[in-house]
């Protein structure tokens, strides 16, 4: 029981890595996919920290709250740094959710102007038609006169 829960625990830790090395290189500067990659490391050292407190403590059945508190701290602490990277490499990008009613009708605006903006180029490439000879002499008047 004890290898499948320090199993658990070795999959989460190279999991949150993974997300963080994919999260870096999607980084708008080399300092910003520094931050994350450090503050991805870390929390999963403060995290195998506490799972290797946990194991000895358990195993001894000895737990000090106090231990037990300041990793949790720690976690805690590292935690919040990785979501303030988060926040920076979010606010680097035009992130919009497109659910929101608000992008949805921009959109919508958008395709709507962009169609008028076609139809009216197609317009202003018509032309009046060129009158053949025979819409020349049809005229209302001349037509209607031998009717007289």
């Amino acid at each position: 029981k004890q290898w499948y829960q320090r199993r658990v625990a070795i999959t989460a830790g190279n999991d949150m890595l993974a997300t963080c090395k994919g999260a870096a290189l999607n980084a708008d500067n080399e300092a910003l996919k520094i931050k994350v990659l450090q503050s991805g490391r870390s929390t999963s050292m403060a995290y195998r920290d506490m799972l290797e407190y946990m194991c000895e403590a358990l195993s001894a059945n000895n737990t000090d709250s106090n231990q037990l508190r300041e990793h949790s701290k720690k976690i805690a602490d590292c935690v919040t740094d990785l979501i303030e990277c988060a926040k920076e490499l979010k606010s680097g990008a035009d992130w919009v959710n497109p659910d929101d009613p608000n992008v949805i009708a921009e959109n919508e605006l958008l395709n709507a102007a962009a169609s008028i903006e076609a139809a009216a180029k197609k317009l202003s490439l018509l032309q009046p038609r060129k009158k053949t000879k025979k819409e020349k002499s049809t005229d209302c008047d001349s037509a209607l006169i031998p009717l007289l």
